[in-house]
């Protein structure tokens, strides 16, 4: 009777091992540095609020959008740019692609908040998604949506585990 006991929990406890190991793999083993992953996003969650604060803070002062989201189609969601570059590929002067930069950096913004990962700040074109590439950092790695009911939402769409960043004021 001990013997089949002692045989029981000795089958428990290696169920247990397995079934924390399995899980730490799942969890923790399979991230690749896990600490730098969770400071982007925290970094990416405080640009797209900061971003969106701006929005609405200069939309509440001039009783206007930024003049760049006024003609935008809602619903559809446009990267935004942090510099004008008219001849780039998917750069500002794409109609997928909006320049806020001269309407909420300087009062509303230092300068405009850029993706930690995505944005390199390479002279080279970068893929931001589907039919999108910029040239000298154009493209700020965020999103933006002018919603049908007057609100205005901003996305940080290159999340690496928690996401996504989804901000609407």
């Amino acid at each position: 009777m001990q013997t089949r006991y002692k045989v029981g929990i000795l089958i428990a406890a290696t169920f247990l091992i397995i079934g924390f190991l399995i899980f730490h793999w799942l969890t923790v083993s399979n991230c690749q540095d896990c600490s730098w992953h969770m400071s982007r996003d925290g970094q990416r969650l405080s640009d797209v609020n900061t971003t969106a604060n701006a929005i609405y803070q200069y939309t509440t002062d001039n009783k206007a959008l930024p003049d760049s989201l006024k003609n935008v189609k809602p619903g559809t969601t446009y990267h935004i740019c942090a510099t004008m570059i008219a001849d780039a590929p998917g750069g500002c002067a794409s109609s997928d692609s909006v320049f806020m930069a001269s309407s909420l950096t300087g009062s509303y913004l230092v300068s405009m908040p850029r993706d930690p990962k995505w944005w390199s700040g390479n002279t080279t074109p970068v893929s931001c998604g589907v039919g999108c590439t910029t040239t000298s950092g154009a493209y700020t790695g965020y999103t933006v949506r002018r919603n049908a009911d007057g609100t205005v939402t901003v996305d940080a769409p290159h999340y690496e585990n928690h996401g996504p960043f989804t901000v609407t004021r």
